[in-house]
């Protein structure tokens, strides 16, 4: 295996995402790492201070939120610990809701690599993916939902759910149509303007009592973190599997090979 970079990653104090360093066009800016967002994104101020010239091409993503969300595209040159990723295709946003970070690392860039997002010690890393990896007995197949979501089997009290896992949530979140349709109980939010926040916008949620999750044949212990009933779009499965599962896992996707493996540290 050889590895093309490996750089430290602080998690946001808030929302609880990976947070490199890298240079876009020079500048020393804070990217997010995000195997949720389908592109690479940076926001407008960034884009202004850039004097990015846009290439005419915009498109509408849906997210979290009620709102679909345009995003407009320009080139930029990208460096990400001593990696130069030229004339790179990216889509710019209000990125407000992430505080400092300036933009983020999605689908786009990660797409052909072996990405390692290691929580324990902090550590993010791209390499080629391993020669005849599709078999390696040690990962699980990867599968795909929209193009670029990563899809996560996963037992809930006894159920078998599909979920996608992001580094880009703070929180675990169960589908409300998923819970109505179990006819599991969940409580309503002692504050009605209770609200999750994703790039479409704000949405209502509600509290679940969770204390594990089986992912493939592994409990994981979800106790210390609220999870959330929120609305989803349709095609976003039974939810959202974010920071709780990942907190001290180490995360391996083989793009190319479409192989995932969660280990515990």
């Amino acid at each position: 295996m050889s590895q093309i970079i490996t750089t430290p990653f602080e998690l946001g104090t808030e929302k609880r995402i990976p947070e490199v360093m890298a240079t876009v066009n020079g500048i020393e800016v804070k990217l997010a790492v995000d195997i949720g967002a389908g592109e690479v994104i940076i926001s407008r101020p960034l884009a202004e201070s850039l004097n990015l010239e846009y290439t005419g091409d915009r498109r509408e993503v849906s997210g979290v939120g009620t709102a679909p969300v345009t995003m407009d595209f320009g080139r930029v040159n990208l460096n990400l610990a001593g990696k130069e990723f030229v004339d790179l295709n990216v889509g710019v946003m209000d990125m407000a809701l992430l505080g400092e970070v300036q933009g983020v690392i999605g689908f786009e860039l990660l797409k052909d690599f072996r990405i390692v997002l290691d929580y324990r010690n902090q550590v993010f890393s791209l390499e080629e993916s391993e020669e005849d990896a599709e078999n390696d007995p040690l990962m699980e197949p990867l599968e795909f939902m929209l193009r670029h979501l990563t899809k996560l089997p996963a037992t809930v009290n006894g159920e078998k759910m599909s979920f996608i896992l992001d580094s880009g949530a703070s929180y675990n979140c169960i589908s409300k149509s998923t819970m109505d349709r179990l006819g599991w109980e969940y409580q309503s939010p002692d504050d009605p303007t209770k609200q999750a926040e994703g790039f479409g916008g704000k949405v209502q949620t509600w509290g679940f009592l969770l204390d594990k999750i089986t992912v493939w044949d592994t409990e994981v212990d979800t106790s210390d973190h609220p999870t959330l009933v929120i609305n989803l779009p349709a095609n976003f499965e039974d939810g959202i599997l974010g920071f709780p599962i990942l907190k001290d896992k180490k995360l391996i996707i083989d793009y190319p090979a479409r192989r995932i493996a969660l280990k515990t540290l």
